[in-house]
């Protein structure tokens, strides 16, 4: 059954049912949601939480699952999982906050803030290439440095080394991966004077009351959801197995700014709130973010991308999105900037665990959208 349900809103006051009229297409789709969510826990193939939210208020907010299959512990509402590739939508939005305020543009070079690199290929590399991955970077999390051993990467230097021996590839043309995010990060280091994750803190999470989100994961964070997954872990190509493990070996000492921090389905309604609402960016700050820029060659809704969040329609439904994956990680966050409505799942499970919900809704909105203006 579809009941509101109490949760704290980070940058407004919550509304009431009689505050706004959840538009009919939402409320199809959220029952759509709960049916399936059902449908995947007795199938065994969804464990996590589920958020539906209208204006930042969750109408569908489900937690099912072990946290921990070993101890038995449940997931809760307020458990943490690790998101993947999502982190990236954190450090495009504290890029932006520098340049919302002037102290970087979009034009702004690497070579310009960081003096010292070597390579001259990455010192010319602009601040808009870095947020639409158009620098022709790759990937640090999937290098074999990193896969072979994961926990010794405590620091963001340790990510930058591997960034530098890299290079840069292909520049102009997207490039998925979380090598862009490494150099943003290292920019806003070197003007903010403090660590990446710590400014991420103070000006991101602390302002929206994202309580439960960081990028420390050893010591582990109270509460982490374990993930499991079938894959075999114990070489660096990650193949798939029969047996399901636990995914601890994969996790760094800190998480990549593009890759692997953790948060709640809350906290990450918070951070999208914090966008709509104008709270963390201004008023025309969050479009500016979330407005596709370059094209991807992807289907859509993945067609386009903008500073951090891809963007594109589903029919005529907008969806703005970024997804995070991983052995035991699969994560779905949603923002349908139209209807106001945010999707979230989160799931300690190897994907597909969270796309086939993610895909109906989107095609349940998008179906009911396109009816209701036909």
């Amino acid at each position: 059954m579809i009941a509101w349900m109490a949760a704290a809103c980070a940058t407004h006051r919550p509304e009431t049912a009689t505050d706004a009229v959840i538009p009919p297409a939402v409320l199809e789709a959220s029952r759509h949601l709960e049916e399936m969510t059902e449908q995947r826990v007795d199938a065994g193939v969804f464990s996590g939480t589920v958020l539906f939210a209208y204006r930042g208020r969750p109408f569908v907010r489900r937690a099912v699952g072990r946290a921990d299959r070993d101890t038995g512990r449940a997931i809760g509402l307020d458990s943490p999982f690790v998101v993947a590739s999502v982190t990236q939508t954190f450090t495009a939005a504290g890029a932006f906050l520098l340049v919302a305020e002037g102290r970087l543009r979009e034009a702004t070079q690497v070579g310009e803030v960081l003096h010292e690199l070597p390579n001259p290929a990455l010192r010319a590399l602009t601040v808009s290439q870095l947020l639409t991955h158009t620098a022709g970077l790759g990937s640090v999390v999937r290098s074999r440095r990193f896969r072979e051993s994961p926990a010794s990467f405590a620091s963001l230097n340790d990510y930058l080394r591997i960034v530098q021996e890299e290079g840069v590839q292909k520049p102009g043309e997207f490039q998925y991966g979380d090598a862009d995010a490494v150099l943003l990060a290292a920019m806003i280091e070197r003007l903010a004077g403090q660590p990446f994750d710590v400014f991420l803190q103070a000006r991101v999470f602390e302002p929206l009351r994202m309580e439960h989100s960081g990028f420390r994961l050893q010591p582990r964070p109270d509460g982490l959801a374990r993930g499991y997954t079938r894959r075999n872990l114990t070489g660096t190509a990650y193949a798939e197995g029969e047996t399901l493990s636990p995914n601890d070996r994969i996790l760094p000492a800190l998480a990549s700014p593009g890759a692997g921090a953790w948060t709640t389905g809350d906290d990450l309604l918070r951070f999208a709130e914090g966008i709509r609402t104008g709270t963390l960016l201004g008023p025309a700050g969050g479009e500016q973010l979330l407005s596709g820029r370059v094209p991807t060659g992807r289907e859509a809704p993945n067609d386009r991308y903008g500073f951090g969040f891809f963007d594109g329609r589903v029919g005529t439904l907008r969806v703005v999105s970024h997804g995070g994956t991983g052995p035991g990680i699969d994560v779905c966050f949603d923002l349908y900037p139209e209807l106001e409505t945010v999707l979230i799942i989160l799931s300690n499970l190897d994907p597909p665990a969270c796309q086939g919900l993610r895909d109906a809704i989107r095609g349940s909105l998008g179906t009911a959208q396109a009816n209701a203006t036909g």
